[in-house]
């Protein structure tokens, strides 16, 4: 009674970044969320040497410290180039005619992956003497003029979106499915409770090295693999976007979810950054307890559906009056819009946790609902007497509601 609370406290502030290069838009968002420390990492670079056009953005989701995931970001694609230009020498020694861009590309990513792991244990002095026993799932992308080339280790997912559809996803990497469970027996582990040795709940991943322990098996082949599945993608006109995001977002939203919600927005005449950081506070409000890290691709035929505002609502002469009523109108129709999005999207029903968020800390705040007083209830809930105060400017320091970040 009276002491602090036990509760985990919530980080809700964000890290941000946005670019255009080759015809793409990006946004990427991070936040601490409930975690006591940040352990996601991503890396984007909008040029690649020996790739014209070529973008790379990848998200890493650490795990028992941040040192794995943010050490690879650092060098994940220099790893890769690294592993292309190796590949590319062998093959002109052997006579054997070059891979087609494409091509080259996801056989790098693979070999990187595993050159990258087998690396950073070796001269990471922490990683090396055993002190750190960090890990990280990664999931990365090219987007090249033609082709996306996707690589997946572990529970991190990319999905891509076409003609309002989820036309691609990566598999995660889980301990209980069958492929997965042969390869750890085969490698003298076993899985409990859905968890390798009764501890990782993840199968494929950086780092991890107490788990890497048979030197008579290829890395691929260990309890904890470092083999990406590799997926390579020709683009269509009608691709829309490419999310890659870590399992923060994946735990409490649906591929079709995600996908519906950040179309929705987009289409409502947000900005991609916005999107991108309202994306992370419905996954945190719908119980999301992981560090989340999201970056969307908007991909050409994004803007074909995109409405900002009907202009013949209003004379359609361009006066600096009328130009400010259209703005006021279109921000009224966006504020309408989210009330309706954040109440379909933060609805418990729609959790693939299944999770109980009328209650406690998990509470959906329903910002078009109110009170006598104007204040924002709580989905069952009435405010209390306090809140009442606050809301009508008396008593200090109740709570509110938290804003949705603005970009």
């Amino acid at each position: 009674m009276g002491g602090k609370s036990s509760l985990p406290k919530r980080v809700t502030q964000k890290e941000t970044c946005k670019g255009k290069a080759h015809g793409l838009e990006y946004a990427q968002s991070s936040m601490q969320g409930l975690r006591p420390t940040m352990e996601d990492a991503h890396q984007i670079k909008t040029e690649v040497l020996g790739h014209p056009k070529t973008a790379f953005f990848a998200c890493l989701d650490g795990h028992a410290g941040p040192t794995v995931s943010r050490v690879a970001s650092q060098v994940l694609l220099q790893a890769v180039l690294e592993a292309e230009t190796y590949s590319q020498k062998k093959a002109a020694e052997d006579g054997r005619p070059p891979l087609e861009p494409a091509e080259s590309l996801a056989v790098a990513m693979r070999e990187g992956f595993i050159n990258l792991d087998l690396n950073m244990r070796t001269t990471i002095p922490q990683l090396a003497q055993g002190v750190d026993t960090s890990g990280s799932t990664c999931v990365a992308a090219f987007v090249t003029p033609t082709h996306i080339v996707v690589a997946n280790l572990g529970d991190s997912r990319a999905i891509l979106c076409t003609s309002g559809q989820v036309r691609f996803s990566t598999n995660d990497h889980k301990p209980g499915s069958p492929e997965e469970q042969a390869r750890i027996k085969a490698a003298g582990g076993f899985v409990i409770m859905g968890r390798v040795c009764g501890n990782l709940a993840v199968s494929r991943a950086l780092g991890d090295y107490e788990f890497k322990d048979r030197a008579d098996l290829p890395p691929d082949q260990q309890k904890i693999g470092s083999g990406a599945d590799m997926t390579t993608i020709e683009r269509k006109p009608d691709d829309q976007f490419l999310i890659v995001a870590c399992d923060g977002i994946w735990d409490v939203m649906t591929n079709v979810q995600v996908l519906q919600f950040v179309t929705k927005y987009y289409n409502m005449g947000h900005s991609l950054a916005k999107v991108t950081n309202k994306l992370l506070d419905v996954c945190l409000k719908k119980g999301s307890t992981d560090n989340m890290t999201a970056v969307i691709v908007r991909l050409h035929a994004a803007d074909a559906r995109r409405s900002y505002i009907d202009r013949t609502v209003l004379p359609n002469e361009h006066t600096a009056e009328n130009e400010a009523a259209m703005a006021e109108v279109a921000r009224r129709r966006r504020e309408e819009g989210d009330m309706q999005v954040d109440a379909e999207f933060t609805d418990p029903s729609t959790n693939p946790m299944r999770r109980d968020l009328t209650r406690g800390r998990g509470s959906v705040v329903r910002r078009d609902r109110k009170d006598a007083n104007g204040l924002p209830t709580i989905a069952g809930q009435h405010p209390t007497e306090a809140q009442a105060q606050a809301a009508a400017g008396g008593a200090d320091g109740a709570d509110k509601p938290q804003h949705i970040s603005e970009v």
